[in-house]
Order: structure tokens, then C-alpha cells, then sequence
């Protein structure tokens, strides 16, 4: 019995250890989804790379700083990878809030609108969004229905990147915080091309945790900027941190431990 016990926490232990080595970043998996909007975009190395790396939306600025690279997920935590400064502006333009579905996929790579960050009473399929407080460090968890009203981006052309903000409707469930680090990884911590803008580095927006969507949930994801010259997609599971498993493994050999104490008396 306890020979099987101590081979299950080498298991979990060793399962732990694999998740955390996933991604160069030591962000967990990464989610993206390529958006299958590259034709005519100016900033990539060719069409049918099929990535979000150096890809903007066709005809859109083209450069490392309007550049939304990937999203990627470890246990419950999401974090977005970009040469955009999320939690800043480029140009005037801002980030948006994180739009999320779950059960279905939502509506996306759709043209829904004119432009003109106007307001729109759509949810575009999704449940929940978090409502961003960039200039705290802070964020709204809020449930949507029909009563939701979002903004589109600035652009028509864009409009594919829709939605952008959350305006109003909903139910808030809760809060969270985030952390943002300027130039977080070079090109060869990041696994990204880049280019000049921000000296080949990458931004990061992290501990944005989804638990409060259940364990063992799939869900989509979604982020643009203020123009819609870029958006960010994902798809992933939320699962258990490494951290409570690593919890759970030290509790089993304690446990292991005792039983062995109490067998040799």
C-alpha cells in the first residue's frame, strides 16, 4: 500500500516539475490562438506563418510596439506576452480588458461594427470580462448577459478585433490584481521574433487568476487595444497551481513518512 502511495506522490511531484519547465518564460503553457487574420499584414515574414508573433490585423501599423505575441497559462494564472505596453499607451491608444467565454466559443474574427469605439448592447459570446483598473494594479470580475454593453475599437477596418472595453450590465463577482513588467524577457528569453521598439523585449501582464471559473474548466480568451491593430486569443484549462500540488505531494510523504514510523515500532 504505501509502496503504491510513494509512487504516486513521485508521480504528482514529477508532473509538477514538467508544467513548470513548459514554456521558456516559466509562464506555464502557452494558449495562443493564432487569429487566422495575417493576409496583407505588413508586419510578419511571410504569409501562412500562421502566429500571432510579429502579425498585426491586415493593413494595420505595423511594428514591435503594436505587437500582441501570446497568452499563456500556468495552473489558473494568465499571463499576456507583447511589445504593446499594456498597462500604458502608445500613440494615445490604451489597452482593453479581458474578455472570457466559457462552454461555447465566442464570435471572433467577425466584422460587427463601424468603428469609432462606440458602444454596442453584444456580448460576442462571452460570460465574463475583467474590467481592468490599470492605473491601481486592479480588476472587476464581472459576469454578462444581454444587459452588457462593450466598446468596439477605433477602426472599422479592425473591427475584427471587437470587443475592446466593458462599459456597463453585469454582475460583479469579484476582484483581483495584476502586476506589469516592462521589457520582461529579450527575443531569446521570450522565444519571440521582435524587432527595435523597446530594445528586442518583451512586456508582460501577469497574475490575472482565473480560478474563479472551477477547476478543470475550458475557456476562451480574448484582448485587444484601444485601434483593434492587433488582438490577443487563447484557449486553455484551467487546472490546479504547481504550488498546491507541490502542497499536496509534501502531505502524502508526511503521511507515507508516519505509516512507515508506525509499521517499524
Amino acid at each position: 500500500m504505501f509502496k503504491k502511495m510513494f509512487a504516486t506522490v513521485v508521480a504528482v511531484v514529477l508532473s509538477v516539475g514538467f508544467v513548470g519547465a513548459s514554456s521558456a518564460l516559466d509562464l506555464g503553457s502557452n494558449i495562443t490562438i493564432f487569429d487566422n487574420r495575417e493576409e496583407n499584414s505588413p508586419f510578419h515574414l511571410g504569409i501562412g506563418q500562421g502566429r500571432e508573433d510579429q502579425e498585426v490585423e491586415p493593413g494595420a501599423a505595423p511594428g514591435q510596439k503594436w505587437d500582441l505575441e501570446g497568452a499563456f497559462l500556468q495552473g489558473a494564472e494568465l499571463s499576456l506576452v507583447g511589445g504593446f505596453p499594456f498597462t500604458g499607451q502608445v500613440d494615445g491608444v490604451t489597452g482593453g480588458d479581458i474578455f472570457l467565454a466559457v462552454g461555447e466559443a465566442p464570435s471572433f474574427g467577425t466584422q460587427y461594427s463601424n468603428g469609432g469605439n462606440q458602444q454596442i448592447a453584444n456580448t460576442f459570446g462571452y460570460d465574463y470580462v475583467l474590467d481592468m483598473d490599470y492605473a491601481a494594479g486592479t480588476y472587476n470580475i464581472v459576469k454578462i448577459d444581454s444587459s452588457a454593453v462593450l466598446l468596439n475599437s477605433t477602426y472599422a477596418n479592425y473591427s475584427t478585433s471587437d470587443p475592446w472595453r466593458y462599459v456597463s450590465g453585469g454582475t460583479i463577482i469579484g476582484s483581483g490584481t495584476m502586476q506589469y513588467q516592462a521589457q520582461a524577457f529579450s527575443d531569446a528569453q521570450a522565444g519571440f521574433l521582435g524587432d527595435s521598439y523597446y530594445g528586442n523585449c518583451h512586456n508582460l501582464l501577469t497574475g490575472i487568476n482565473l480560478g474563479f471559473l472551477g477547476m478543470n474548466t475550458e475557456f476562451w480568451m480574448h484582448y485587444t487595444i484601444e485601434c483593434g491593430n492587433d488582438n490577443l486569443m487563447g484557449k486553455g484549462v484551467v487546472t490546479p497551481e504547481p504550488t498546491t500540488l507541490l502542497l499536496l505531494g509534501s502531505g502524502l510523504l508526511g503521511v507515507f513518512a508516519f505509516g512507515r514510523k508506525r509499521l517499524s515500532k
